[in-house]
């Protein structure tokens, strides 16, 4: 058996393993590249259906802050109809106070005296009038000490208005403190 030549059937059988091989690895990068694109499909669609998931939520989150802003805009609406309201009850509550005010201040007013000006700032009572004497003034004063309704009365300012031979008028601006209306509302 010396004389059988095994070259060209080994030439053979390396050319066809050779060939397999190819053939193998082309069929393997064909199927990885198609590996590879199914997986860049999947995650192309897993990306884009996250983007629409964020877009939904942004136009939620969106809608939502609308919402807020009408809630606080109705807070709002609420707390100043509140304070109205808390106003308008105040109101209320003080005008039988005013009246008894006014009712207690003519009651006061000494005979020879007169009342020209009332005002209202913060709970001080500002008044200016005219009286014949400074001791009118002085009696008026008096007179308010003993009120519920002012206390603390400070004068102000006093002018004497000389009327030629008549009787000199004295004008007058006294404050009150510690106006109390709606400690009196029964």
């Amino acid at each position: 058996m010396p004389g059988i030549n095994l070259l060209p059937w080994r030439e053979q059988q390396r050319a066809e393993r050779q060939r397999r091989f190819f053939t193998v690895l082309i069929l393997v990068l064909i199927l990885a590249t198609v590996v590879v694109f199914l997986l860049e499909y999947c995650l192309h669609v897993r990306v884009q259906q996250q983007l629409a998931r964020n877009a939904l939520i942004r136009d939620e989150i969106s809608g939502l802050n609308v919402q807020v802003a009408q809630v606080r805009e109705l807070q709002a609406r609420r707390e100043q109809l509140l304070d109205r309201l808390t106003r308008l009850h105040k109101l209320q509550s003080d005008r039988a106070s005013i009246v008894r005010l006014l009712e207690q201040l003519a009651r006061t007013v000494p005979e020879g005296m007169g009342l020209t000006a009332l005002k209202v700032q913060g709970e001080r009572l500002l008044i200016s009038g005219k009286a014949r004497s400074n001791a009118l003034v002085s009696r008026f004063m008096l007179n308010q000490r003993g009120s519920d309704w002012l206390s603390e009365p400070t004068l102000e300012e006093v002018k004497v208005i000389q009327n030629g031979h008549l009787e000199p008028v004295y004008w007058f601006r006294l404050s009150m403190e510690k106006w109390k209306f709606n400690d009196h509302v029964k």
